[in-house]
C-alpha cells in the first residue's frame, strides 16, 4: 500500500525550490552525471531513438541524468516509441476493426493508451511534463563538464 506521493530527488526538490522546507538529504547519494550527449541504446526503435536524441541533452544540460538513470530514460523512450507506432497504426487503419463479422476497436488503441500512460509516469520522473517544469527554478546557464569522446562514453554505458 502507497503511503503518499512518491518522494522526490533531491536535484529536483532543489530546482523546486524546496517548497515544503523539508530537510535536503546532504548523505544523498550523488551518482556520476553524465559528461557526453549518448548515442541512443540498440535496443531502442527508430521513433524511440529520436525521443532519446530529444530528450537526452536537455536533461543533461539540467542536470538531472545520471549514468545510473540511462534505462530509465531509455524506458520513457521506448514508450513514448512504442505510442507513436500504435498511433502511426491506428492513423492508417482506422480505429474498428472487423472480425468474424464484428466490429470491434482495434488493439492499438489499447496499445497507445499504456504507453502513453507509462510514458507519462516516467516523464514525471525527469521533470518532462509542463507540470512538473512549473515547480522547477534552473540556474541560467548550468555548467556542464565538455566530453568531446563521445564514442568512448557509448561503449563505458552501454558496451558498444
Amino acid at each position: 500500500m502507497k503511503r503518499g506521493p512518491a518522494p522526490q530527488p533531491t536535484a529536483i526538490k532543489l530546482l523546486n525550490g524546496n517548497p515544503g522546507k523539508r530537510r535536503i538529504n546532504r548523505r544523498e547519494p550523488k551518482p556520476e552525471q553524465l559528461s557526453a550527449d549518448l548515442d541512443p541504446p540498440t535496443w531502442l526503435t527508430k521513433e524511440a531513438a529520436a525521443v532519446w536524441r530529444r530528450a537526452v541533452p536537455e536533461l543533461r544540460r539540467l542536470h538531472l541524468l545520471s549514468v545510473l538513470d540511462l534505462d530509465a530514460v531509455g524506458a520513457y523512450c521506448a514508450q513514448v516509441g512504442r505510442a507513436k507506432k500504435a498511433e502511426a497504426s491506428l492513423r492508417r487503419g482506422g480505429l474498428m476493426v472487423t472480425v468474424h463479422g464484428q466490429r470491434q476497436r482495434r488493439p492499438e488503441i489499447a496499445i497507445a493508451k499504456e504507453a502513453w500512460s507509462e510514458a507519462r509516469r516516467w516523464a514525471q520522473e525527469f521533470g518532462l511534463t509542463p507540470a512538473a517544469r512549473t515547480r522547477l527554478e534552473v540556474p541560467q546557464t548550468p555548467a556542464i563538464p565538455d566530453n568531446s569522446d563521445d564514442e568512448a562514453a557509448n561503449r563505458t554505458y552501454f558496451g558498444t
